[in-house]
């Protein structure tokens, strides 16, 4: 007993210091930059530093005795209050599906794959789009259906690869893969309504609605505040906070889904989907994507059993991904398979004439079995095995 007590005040007192950690003041703070062969004072200064602090501060605040001999190898410490500030973009990657940008100045566009984005800049998506960005350390967000982003602050100081993104979803959902921040200035903030997550190189998720917000750590930990409540979300876990909640509270995300069964090719247009119920699993989430790393979805959908029917597709290769939901509405870890769709329906199997018969009749009856997926059927009838030879032919509407 006493021990569980040390290590519940251990995560707390972790908890608490990452959580300082990410909001002390940048004054405190110092990156080291390693010298390079021929490398000067004045050199470092001008690449790194902001204009209004001169070289000679650099000199002094490292001791160095001659400004234009620097050992290479040899590190400088630069309070991160000197580097010089400048506005970072985000790209964006893929998008499919109705989605615009406003800009701080108020201007509207839609948002097309490869153009860039800056701070102040709004983007909306409609209930079927997706889209992926990348921010200037290289993390990675995709925004779904039916949200709205604000891209507050994406800052780069210098040359240094330190990025400090700020991003507020109103309302909606996103999907972040960040990349382990550098530098002790560098930061992922995402804000809502209602709460604050705070990370430093993880995978997450977080949700936006009128009832509050649900964050979901699948990869390394999360700073989770709202006013005076907080708490240091670990990998697997997640927290539902609402407005009239006491505290944040995580709790265990529920196993992925086990989609070994799934048979990954050939597959019909119209493939199903089926896989074991999941455990304490309400509903389930049902991705679709022609990425891998699901930059943008074809599909994106829950459903209240463990199987799914997919809408037609185009030919080729696709990868799915599955997560149960609990009563809380969280959902669980993500289960990722591949799946080939060819674009041949299976054929129907003949009933009649039976094969090598022979029809002692004027009227002939033809009859088949019904093909998965088929609204129609074309027969053909030839004088020889080659077809060389039509001698009737037609399509019928969903009869066999």
């Amino acid at each position: 007993m006493q021990r569980e007590a040390i290590q519940r005040m251990g995560w707390r007192t972790w908890g608490l210091v990452f959580l300082l950690a990410l909001v002390c003041p940048a004054q405190a703070q110092e990156w080291t930059y390693r010298v390079r062969p021929g490398d000067t004072l004045w050199d470092v200064a001008g690449e790194y530093l902001t204009p209004s602090v001169p070289w000679q501060r650099l000199q002094e605040h490292n001791r160095v005795a001659d400004p234009y001999q620097l050992a290479p190898g040899s590190t400088l410490r630069i309070p991160v209050q000197w580097l010089h500030r400048q506005p970072a973009r985000a790209k964006v990657i893929a998008v499919r599906g109705d989605a615009r940008s406003q800009t701080s100045a108020g201007r509207v566009a839609p948002v097309t794959a490869g153009m860039s984005l800056g701070s102040g800049a709004v983007v909306k998506t409609s209930p079927e789009a997706t889209l992926s960005l990348q921010f200037a350390d290289g993390s990675r967000l995709l925004l779904l259906g039916d949200s709205e982003l604000l891209l507050e602050r994406l800052t780069r100081l210098g040359r240094s690869g330190i990025a400090d993104t700020r991003l507020r979803l109103q309302r909606g959902r996103i999907g972040n893969d960040v990349r382990h921040l550098r530098g002790p200035a560098a930061n992922f903030i995402v804000d809502t309504p209602s709460a604050s997550s705070a990370v430093r190189g993880t995978r997450f998720r977080v949700k936006a609605d009128a009832t509050g917000t649900q964050t979901e750590v699948l990869e390394g930990r999360v700073a989770v505040s709202a006013g005076a409540k907080s708490a240091l979300v670990q990998r697997g876990y997640g927290t539902v906070v609402a407005p009239d909640q006491a505290a944040v509270t995580p709790v265990a995300l529920l196993a992925a889904p086990d989609l070994s069964g799934l048979v990954p090719a050939p597959q019909v247009t119209r493939a199903p989907l089926s896989w074991p119920a999941v455990a304490g699993a309400r509903q389930y989430r049902v991705q679709v994507s022609e990425h891998a790393r699901f930059d943008s979805l074809q599909l994106d959908a829950e459903v209240d059993t463990p199987g799914y029917t997919l809408p037609p597709l185009e030919e080729g290769r696709y990868y799915v991904r599955v997560r149960g939901i609990d009563a809380q509405g969280l959902e669980g870890r993500d289960a990722i398979a591949q799946l080939q769709v060819d674009g041949l329906l299976q054929p129907p199997y003949s009933i009649a004439p039976a094969a090598s018969s022979v029809v002692r009749s004027n009227d002939v009856s033809l009859s088949w079995t019904r093909a998965p997926g088929a609204t129609a059927y074309d027969y053909e009838v030839a004088g020889a095995a080659g077809f060389t030879q039509p001698i009737a032919q037609a399509r019928v509407k969903d009869t066999t």
